[in-house]
């Protein structure tokens, strides 16, 4: 399972699970998909009843446009 949800080790009880957890550090699109070779190798590695974290670059700041 791939989620985004960095708080779901504190509100599951892992330990008796036996699906594998990838866990995102975002759950913006554009930097999933222009990182898509590192969360396919953690996706590879996952095993029965793992947990894995992955750190993804943060999503640029969005510029508030000043108007006239």
């Amino acid at each position: 399972m791939v989620t985004a949800d960095l708080n779901i080790k504190y509100q599951q009880n892992l330990s008796a699970r036996i699906i594998a957890l990838v866990v995102l550090s975002t759950n913006a699109w554009p930097v999933i998909r222009d990182n898509l070779p590192p969360l396919l190798h953690a996706i590879s590695l996952a095993k029965p009843g793992s947990y894995q974290e992955l750190k993804l670059p943060r999503p640029p700041r969005r510029r508030k446009t000043k108007s006239l």
